[in-house]
């Protein structure tokens, strides 16, 4: 579950503590589901005990069902092993950090951000020497920062009056949504944006469009 950054190179796993022969066997194999299932079985049966909590988060992480993992890492933190709190936290703290990422929202994803930086600062606290949390808390400060500026950037080019090229891409692109070709309304724009910073005032309307076709943002930004 470590990362030695956030770029999905990922070492082994802290260890899969209180484990199942099926269990670990499954989680082994790359069965992520499968051994999430499993781990809640057993916590099912043996009742609440952090380490199958979790192992449970190592599972759900690895399956990308990041609001489970982040589950199981908190009941994870009831553990009175301070070791086992030190990777709970830190493996949250990838948890958050993916979550975020995965949100449109920029202010819910700083708000994420922000929780995943505080669970590497008490992994460190417990951990001090850990050069991965330092790393990840590094890592984030300078995600949330270069966030802020570019939400600063987008502000100030709001504020900037369009070109006449600028106002004719949005009346085409209005249009076209006119005939609920959204996604040619998004083309447009995002073309117009590409060579003309001003086309920027629309960045609303472009991230409403955006938003309607799920189209993932790839285009290179002024």
């Amino acid at each position: 579950m470590r990362t030695l950054c956030f770029c999905l190179l990922l070492c082994s796993a802290h260890g899969l503590l209180a484990s199942s022969a099926a269990a670990l066997r499954d989680y082994q194999a790359g069965k992520y589901d499968q051994a999430l299932k499993d781990y809640q079985h057993l916590i099912d049966r043996k009742g609440d005990d952090p380490r199958l909590h979790f192992n449970a988060g190592a599972a759900a992480y690895r399956d990308q069902q990041l609001d489970e993992a982040a589950k199981q890492f908190d009941e994870a933190l009831k553990s009175p092993d301070l070791k086992l709190q030190e990777r709970a936290y830190y493996n949250r703290g990838n948890t958050l950090f993916y979550q975020g990422e995965h949100n449109p929202d920029p202010a819910k994803r700083t708000e994420t951000w922000k929780k995943a930086l505080q669970d590497f600062e008490s992994s460190m606290k417990l951990a001090p020497q850990d050069k991965d949390a330092q790393f990840n808390r590094d890592f984030v400060k300078q995600k949330i920062e270069e966030l802020k500026q570019e939400q600063q950037k987008q502000e100030q080019q709001k504020n900037v009056e369009p070109s006449e090229d600028a106002k004719r891409a949005k009346a085409a692109a209005d249009q076209a949504v006119q005939r609920r070709d959204y996604a040619g309304a998004f083309e447009i724009m995002q073309k117009q944006l590409a060579k003309d910073p001003t086309t920027a005032h629309y960045n609303d309307y472009i991230q409403r469009l955006k938003e309607v076709n799920g189209v993932q943002d790839t285009t290179a930004k002024p």
